[in-house]
């Protein structure tokens, strides 16, 4: 993503509807809510911004996977407690 990206909410926009479907989020995380997060977080530097994959495991027989609700919920209560330092996928 480019600096510029954020100045723009057309383009904040754009950037929130590709990824949404991605994402796996609380009830009232919307489009809207993110666009706004992201405006808010405009002057932030990038390398103040770091990024993790929520805990998966493979669904029997499937090729797909799925969140790991135990290690989701561990995550969740070090996010909110501020250490994810000790965080370990």
């Amino acid at each position: 993503m480019e600096a510029h990206t954020l100045l723009d909410p057309a383009k904040v926009g754009n950037a929130v509807n590709a990824i949404a479907p991605c994402l796996i989020v609380d009830n009232g995380l919307d489009a809207a809510y993110l666009g706004d997060l992201a405006v808010s977080l405009r002057d932030a530097r990038a390398s103040n911004i770091g990024f993790l994959t929520v805990p998966a495991k493979q669904e029997s027989g499937k090729g797909t996977a799925v969140p790991d609700g135990a290690k989701v919920s561990a995550l969740a209560a070090d996010l909110h407690a501020d250490r994810l330092d000790r965080y370990q996928p």
